[in-house]
């Protein structure tokens, strides 16, 4: 629920036509995740690990593509992303997004 709470407020701020950079914890990072948190990954879910408080270093979340482009729909269009399990070497392991608010 605080993703799309978020992505509302990110959307918000933004001026028209304003930019937007984020980071996520894609693909890469599908080697880290027990069988029942890759199904939910593989079929476009979030996956949450809630070891404590939501903002605390022992949270962690994971988000497949099909999950982020559902969450800005209506809001940003894609200009950019970089998978960061292909691009690791170039751009870090974390998956990057550059939008443009609609």
């Amino acid at each position: 629920e605080s993703h799309y709470s978020w992505i509302d407020e990110l959307h918000r701020i933004l001026k028209k036509n304003g930019v937007l950079l984020f980071t996520t914890h894609g693909s890469f990072y599908k080697k880290k995740l027990s069988l029942g948190e890759l199904k939910k990954y593989n079929d476009g879910e979030i996956v949450e690990r809630n070891y404590g408080k939501e903002g605390l270093r022992v949270y962690s979340s994971f988000q497949p593509p099909r999950f982020i482009r559902k969450l800005i729909e209506g809001k940003f269009q894609i200009l950019s992303f970089y998978d960061g399990s292909e691009f690791s070497e170039l751009i870090g392991t974390q998956d990057k997004w550059i939008l443009r608010k609609i």
